[in-house]
């Protein structure tokens, strides 16, 4: 927009600022997908009105969601999208598609578990607390962690923990969601080989701030970091 008022006379410049804030993203997307969806090379769906395509941007990602979208139309809108984006953004995209059973938004996940949506932080597992009989570790998030061995490692845990425990108190959509976030990032620290001395505090001083100081257990925390120290090698299940 930006841009185009700086081309724009003086003028229009109330004008243009006034139509630019009343668009409706949402509706320029489906406006776009209708007339693809009429496009004489693909069969017209029965309600061309029902589709609905959401873009947003997190960083230096670009989500998409498609709701009630024909299956017919699905590959002439990945290839609208591809040419819309690289055109918006001038750079080659790297498309990647959600695992099944779950899809990522932003720095959070959420997870169809009979139909019920639950949401997660991003790169944990939905696992439930109890009646599971395996726990996968959640390697991709943990993995991308600072080293235990390296020379900086306390002095980064100061700020980062703090910062994965406000996720995992927000980033959920029940107690039983927070309480996976929690387990998942305490079985990480076990399977990183932290020390105790490093994140434990913070921990605690994190929940009570969110007022969920009752989920920092001591003898479930103490478990939860056995089973992370137990994944470090080899890979694999806690049966």
């Amino acid at each position: 927009m930006g841009q185009v008022l700086t081309l724009a006379p003086k003028s229009q410049h109330k004008f243009l600022m006034g139509y630019f804030s009343s668009v409706n993203p949402s509706k320029c997307i489906a406006a776009e997908l209708r007339g693809l969806a009429s496009n004489p090379t693909v069969l017209s769906p029965s309600n061309p009105d029902r589709g609905v395509v959401l873009l947003s941007r997190y960083v230096d990602n670009i989500y998409i969601t498609v709701v009630d979208v024909p299956l017919h139309v699905i590959s002439n809108l990945v290839k609208f999208l591809d040419i819309f984006l690289s055109a918006l953004y001038e750079l080659p995209l790297k498309w990647e598609t959600s695992p099944e059973g779950y899809v990522t938004w932003c720095e959070a996940s959420i997870h169809m578990i009979k139909d019920s949506p639950k949401l997660l932080m991003k790169g944990v597992k939905w696992q439930p607390l109890y009646h599971a009989s395996r726990l996968e570790g959640d390697f991709e998030l943990w993995d991308r962690w600072v080293d235990a061995s390296s020379s900086n490692v306390e002095f980064a845990l100061k700020s980062r923990v703090p910062t994965l425990i406000g996720k995992v108190a927000t980033l959920c959509s029940s107690t039983e969601a927070r309480m996976i976030n929690l387990r998942s990032i305490v079985m990480g620290f076990g399977y990183k080989g932290y020390k105790w001395r490093w994140w434990w505090r913070p921990l605690v001083n994190t929940l009570t701030r969110c007022g969920f100081q009752d989920c920092a257990n001591l003898q479930t925390i103490k478990r939860w970091f056995s089973l992370g120290e137990g994944m470090r090698l080899p890979r694999g299940g806690i049966g």
